[in-house]
């Protein structure tokens, strides 16, 4: 038996646990079939069950957690114990090691663990996140979390300020959002969903930052978290916003097909949103239709083809390198956009990020990467695709505290290209998205006013 499921039930024994579910045990590994319906279920395991033990030492099931090593924990004495309580029933050990200062846990991220193999792996943070009770072990010590407080094993501090994800986005109050949402017309968040939008972003940032060995299991491994959610991934209610996404460091675009292109699932890598879309977004399109299609049972698993069908202002547009000077390290947004007509007299309309161009800055490995602009150079038969207005923050009120915005001024929206030889039926055009742009100055957005709108297939 490998050294991580022996542990397992060595731990399952002591606590008096009489069922363990391990997923390379309990799922057929070769069975396509078994393994949709299975991993379609991971949502209702995570939810229900009583203890998630965490193996984060190790980066394979031969690894084990019970027992640490000397180079990992430094010196280590062995105090031997046994309880007075229960009849002398309750006896062991305790193990004393040195525990270097910078060893510290927050249970209220669920990035906590960053830097060990578990906490790269896409498929653990539903794990993390949607399990009520987890314990964790790491190679120098344990941490235990549940729905009311934390406890490190070296320290005797109960902490009680544990964020509650799981409550945030359960399966029951995610659906009556989700149900109150769908259907909505202009495709914008209404103010008293904004914070689980805002959630829900939080955990795309995370998750697209993580690693998968399949490349197609972008949706499997997270579906357990979406199981409120529709449209690739995307709040329908909030879907116009969700389109904005950008991307970040080390992206890359997988080998075989797994999203439609306006999803940021499209691609592997670190990628978000920008502050400005954390503010009130106003739409300025219509969502005509959207639809993904699931390649088997599961709804919010693998897909096999999707579109969305906009009517908004679309406009030929050209790219360009923008001043090294106007550039900051850690912004994609490294290409001028200008609208092609004699309107906008080569004026810059508004700063653009291409999803197949990366920021300049750190990356999670500690190296540094500059941006390389040169496949802007040149390229042509971009359209931008105007579907939102922005606005700006002025501060708090005086007198209620509350934030205080500008009104949507700045225009926003997706690069595209045209998909050629495709028709979206009554002589449609059909796009595929290549970048996000966003107008920066009053100047900037008088050059979008007056664009007719036309309705358009994005693939």
């Amino acid at each position: 038996m490998p050294a991580t499921h022996r542990d397992l039930v060595m731990l399952a024994r002591r606590l008096a646990i009489r069922y363990v579910w391990i997923d390379a045990l309990c799922i057929i590994q070769d069975d396509a079939v078994d393994w949709e319906n299975e991993a379609a279920s991971m949502f209702a395991v995570y939810r229900h069950v009583h203890l998630t033990v965490v193996a984060a030492a190790g980066d394979s099931c031969n690894s084990g957690f019970l027992s640490r090593s000397a180079t990992a924990s430094g010196p280590r004495a062995i105090v031997p114990f046994r309880s007075k309580k229960q009849g002398d029933l309750v006896s062991g050990s305790y193990l004393l090691s040195h525990l270097p200062e910078r060893r510290t846990w927050d249970a209220n991220n669920p990035a906590h663990m960053h830097g060990c193999a578990w906490a790269s792996r896409a498929w653990t943070l539903q794990e993390d996140i949607m399990s009520t009770r987890v314990l964790y072990f790491s190679n120098v010590t344990s941490f235990f979390r549940c729905q009311t407080e934390r406890r490190l094993e070296h320290s005797t501090t109960v902490y009680t300020s544990v964020y509650g994800w799981h409550d945030m986005i359960s399966a029951p109050s995610a659906s009556a959002i989700s149900g109150s949402v769908v259907g909505g017309k202009d495709g914008t968040a209404s103010e008293p969903k904004s914070g689980l939008y805002t959630l829900w972003r939080a955990l795309v940032n995370e998750y697209a930052r993580r690693n998968l060995t399949v490349a197609n299991d972008k949706f499997p491994a997270m579906s357990g978290l979406a199981r409120s959610f529709a449209s690739a991934v995307l709040w329908k209610g909030d879907l116009v916003r969700g389109m904005l996404w950008a991307t970040a460091h080390d992206v890359s675009s997988p080998s075989t097909w797994r999203a439609p292109s306006w999803s940021w699932a499209a691609w592997q890598g670190e990628l978000g949103w920008g502050e400005v879309y954390f503010q009130p977004v106003l739409s300025r399109c219509t969502v005509r239709e959207v639809e993904v299609v699931p390649s088997g049972a599961d709804p919010f698993g693998k897909l096999k083809a999707g579109h969305i069908i906009l009517s908004a202002s679309l406009c030929p547009v050209v790219l360009r390198p923008a001043d090294r000077a106007d550039q900051e390290d850690g912004d994609s947004f490294a290409a001028d956009v200008i609208i092609d007509n004699d309107k906008a007299g080569g004026l810059v309309a508004a700063r653009a990020s291409m999803d197949a161009i990366t920021s300049s800055g750190l990356k999670m490995d500690g190296t540094w990467k500059p941006i390389d602009m040169g496949p802007v150079v040149g390229l042509l038969g971009i359209s931008a695709l105007f579907i939102a207005l922005t606005c700006v923050y002025l501060g708090e009120d005086d007198e209620t505290g509350e934030p205080k915005y500008s009104a949507p001024l700045f225009p926003a929206g997706i690069l595209v290209a045209k998909v050629e030889g495709q028709l979206g039926g009554a002589g449609m055009s059909v796009y595929r998205r290549v970048g996000v742009f966003s107008a920066e100055t009053s100047e900037q957005a008088n050059l979008w006013v007056g664009h007719p709108h036309i309705q358009l297939k994005i693939i």
